[in-house]
């Protein structure tokens, strides 16, 4: 059994929404609540990245050490709003861009089902 991954109350609503836009919504709960927490897992991967290539070369070894000990998100995303400049408009783009990519490869999947029939 896969480890429950945390999600927070924007971040559920945001891809409940972005779910629903690609017509999951047929999709049974469980399997719904799966691809949800995988979708979560994919979106913070996104955002931290977003941050850290945003954030200035001599907070990147303290943010590396801060992600490896396991931080309570709070201290995480404290550090992160304190070190990287403009962090949300840097998170609005990668959020942007996170439905833009998931969009994409949800009507690539679709489309290869209507031709596979």
């Amino acid at each position: 059994m896969k480890k429950k991954f945390p999600i927070s109350t924007d971040a559920r609503e945001y891809l409940e929404a972005l779910l629903e836009e690609a017509g999951m919504s047929i999709v049974p709960p469980e399997i719904r609540e799966e691809m949800l927490i995988e979708l979560a897992r994919k979106l913070d991967a996104k955002l931290t990245l977003a941050a850290l290539s945003s954030m200035p070369d001599e907070k990147v070894r303290v943010f590396a050490d801060l992600l490896a000990s396991k931080e309570h998100v709070s201290k995480v995303t404290s550090f992160i709003n304190k070190n990287v400049p403009n962090v949300e408009k840097i998170y609005a783009q990668a959020l942007v861009e996170f439905r833009t990519a998931y969009m994409a490869r949800t009507m690539q999947a679709g489309s290869q089902v209507v031709i596979a029939q």
